[in-house]
Order: C-alpha cells, then structure tokens, then sequence
C-alpha cells in the first residue's frame, strides 16, 4: 500500500510488471481500475517513501533496484537510469522511517544492503552486510 493510501502496489516477477490499484475511502480496491506497468528484470518487492514521492523496485534477474516517481494520481514513472546493483538475487526493499535510507536483502549472497536516498530518490550504497542466516527473503523495520 502506498504511503497515502490511495493505491496497492503488486509486483509480478513471472510477468515483469508492477500494477497499481487505485484505493476507495472504504479501503476497497476499484475494481476494473488498475494499470500495469513493465517492469524488466522479475520485480519482486517494492517500496515507498514516507512522503509517497518515490518508489523502489527489487528486481530478482537483473540484480538491481530501479526507481520510480509516484505521479499525483498513485501511478507510477520509471526514471531513466535510476537503477543501483544489489546482491545477487535481491527479494526484499524496504524504507525507513525518515526516507532517507533503503534496505535490500540479498538472497543469493546473504546479505543485506545499505542505501542512502537523496533529495531527488535516487539511491547510493552505504555498506552490504552478510548474516549467519542462509538466502534472506524478506526486511522489516521497526
């Protein structure tokens, strides 16, 4: 879900694609009112920025992040070049709380990322830590 509230984003790693599905006041999906977007590279998560101005996409075949602008309407816009490397096989993304950090797991290299986020939602890597557990799937943040 979006941070607004106005959409649910769903990725389809099988089709490469992430759709968008615009959100009711009663917090029921609109029927019939989705779109979808190609997304290359088997997106398998994504994330938001608190402020709901950015998106990221982990991209499990192309090891890669890529980011999006969240348009006025909750779709999204990839943004040219906007992609960062990740471990191999990435499964997770997350943000933190201030939107000024991103998180990636790393399942093929048990690690998990460190980003920074600009002003602009463009991300750069801090530090990549590798854990005693074996292929991490999923981050959370408390």
């Amino acid at each position: 879900v979006g941070p607004l509230g106005r959409a649910v984003y769903v990725t389809h790693s099988g089709s490469d694609r992430v759709e968008q599905f615009p959100v009711a006041a009663d917090g029921s999906l609109v029927a019939g009112a989705f779109t979808s977007m190609l997304v290359a590279g088997s997106p398998v998560a994504l994330a938001t920025d608190p402020d709901g101005r950015f998106a990221w996409t982990a991209n499990y075949s192309t090891n890669d992040i890529r980011q999006f602008r969240i348009l006025a309407n909750g779709s999204l816009q990839l943004q040219p070049g906007a992609t960062v490397a990740t471990g191999i096989g990435p499964t997770s993304v997350m943000v933190d709380p201030t939107g000024r950090f991103l998180y990636a797991t790393g399942s093929g290299n048990n690690a998990v990322l460190h980003y920074a986020i600009d002003g602009n939602g463009i991300v750069s890597t801090v530090s990549s830590v590798v854990g005693q557990g074996l292929t991490p799937v999923s981050i959370a943040i408390r």
